[in-house]
């Protein structure tokens, strides 16, 4: 929704966002934003929105998780506990059980990412074949000071956002699940909460018969949104049993492996083209949606383009 009426604005954040309140603080001639909302399957939001006015959004309590990732302008966030000013660069943090006003300013640019506490509480089981009673509870915006991680954080952030709002592919569905899982599992490892204790132990290993099993299982579902996490379910155990074992067998992750398969299937079906199907189809149906990346990865798998590859066809 884009729009310089505060009230249609007001209806569909109430409506799409959940918002608790709406209060205009410039004048209603002067006020102008734009808001978007994809719902990345189950649990999952990704919200953009900027304003040109000064408003402030109160959101209720809720058991989720709501990550603010700021490019222009600023926002303050204000709890019964805390204030923190999200700017340009910066990344702010609301938890699970915390009413909240968010001040919008003139100029503010962000993205704002939202994960259900059952979304979060899966992919820590994931992570450690361990169940969470009660909810994840991350550290207030102390937590976002490290450089590295808050970049990391972004450039993930921002990944999904570009996925999101292109067109729809046959691979759609499989970049926007790694995502996801990629971006909770990042969230969990680098931010502290309460639960943090539990990733500090040591992950075990898996042998030689349950990699292949392993191995197998990616084989068998290369063309579908596979992640770690559904891998390790079908093993019982956890991501990072997972992980470790195939950096001790193979020197890379399991999403390494996948991606491996992934290309050895799209030299065959490249091999096996006809006229009619493009390089970025190909791409596409094994799990590309970028072509650039699709052409890079390739390149480096097999030491020419798949564009060589479909000429040689010919």
């Amino acid at each position: 929704l884009a729009t310089s009426n505060p009230e249609e604005m007001e209806a569909a954040l109430r409506s799409a966002f959940g918002a608790g309140g709406f209060d205009l603080k410039s004048p209603p001639s002067a006020y102008k934003a734009m808001a978007n909302l994809w719902h990345l399957g189950d649990g999952v939001g990704l919200g953009y929105v900027e304003c040109d006015g000064e408003v402030d959004i109160s959101m209720p309590a809720t058991d989720a998780v709501r990550f603010y990732v700021g490019f222009d302008g600023h926002i303050t966030q204000r709890t019964p506990a805390w204030e923190h000013v999200v700017g340009a660069g910066d990344i702010g943090l609301i938890g699970p059980a915390s009413r909240s006003v968010t001040s919008y300013h003139h100029g503010a640019r962000l993205l704002v990412l939202r994960f259900e506490q059952a979304r979060l509480r899966a992919a820590f089981k994931s992570l450690t074949g361990r169940h969470v009673a009660g909810n994840i509870e991350f550290a207030d915006r102390s937590a976002m000071t490290d450089p590295h991680s808050r970049h990391m954080l972004r450039s993930l952030v921002g990944l999904l956002a570009m996925q999101a709002d292109r067109p729809p592919l046959p691979a759609s569905n499989m970049l926007e699940e790694t995502l996801v899982q990629t971006l909770a599992a990042a969230l969990l490892t680098t931010l502290q909460h309460n639960w943090s204790g539990a990733l500090e132990t040591p992950a075990a290993s898996l042998g030689r018969t349950r990699i292949r099993q392993a191995e197998a299982f990616i084989e068998a579902h290369w063309n579908e949104p596979l992640t770690a996490q559904q891998i390790a379910a079908h093993l019982s155990c956890s991501e990072r049993t997972l992980f470790k074992s195939f950096q001790a067998a193979h020197g890379f992750g399991p999403n390494v492996y996948l991606r491996k398969v992934r290309l050895e299937q799209a030299r065959r079906l490249l091999s096996e083209a006809d006229g009619c199907v493009s390089v970025a189809d190909v791409g596409a149906r094994c799990g590309f949606g970028n072509l650039g990346h699709f052409a890079r990865y390739y390149r480096q798998e097999f030491g020419i383009l798949p564009s060589a590859t479909r000429r040689r066809r010919s």
